[in-house]
């Protein structure tokens, strides 16, 4: 039972704290290399994809993970084992899960459209 709610608690920790702090560190870095050299904000289309997908990962990662999270913790707190056999609980793993892959396939995303830059510049931008 100890290992389940630590492992929860290490979790609702890193969501709490260095998830949030990277996702600063993502926005402002992500701003700054499109403000500050060729590629822009909204000149290319595979940019715009990969401002949706960040924006995906960043509600999925402070909103999402962090609630999920928080119940998961709660409820093995108060249930210990017997978490793994409430229906809440496994409602509520199902749905962390499917965010960690959702972020996963983002993140992977981002970083073929990044690699290989596909669709050309937008109509109308300079």
């Amino acid at each position: 039972m100890a290992i389940l709610k630590s492992c929860y608690t290490v979790m609702y920790i890193l969501a709490a704290s260095s998830v949030r702090a990277s996702t600063i560190g993502v926005v402002v870095t992500g701003i700054l290399l499109s403000v500050w050299t060729k590629w822009g904000l909204f000149k290319f289309h595979w940019i715009i994809v990969k401002e949706v997908l960040t924006i995906l990962s960043i509600g999925l990662g402070i909103f999402g993970m962090y609630y999920w999270i928080l119940d998961a913790s709660s409820i093995t707190a108060t249930e210990g084992l017997r978490a793994l056999h409430d229906q809440g609980f496994l409602v509520n793993r199902l749905q962390l899960f499917i965010g960690i892959i959702l972020q996963i396939l983002s993140t992977g995303t981002m970083f073929m459209l990044s690699v290989f830059k596909p669709w050309g510049r937008r109509t109308g931008s300079s």
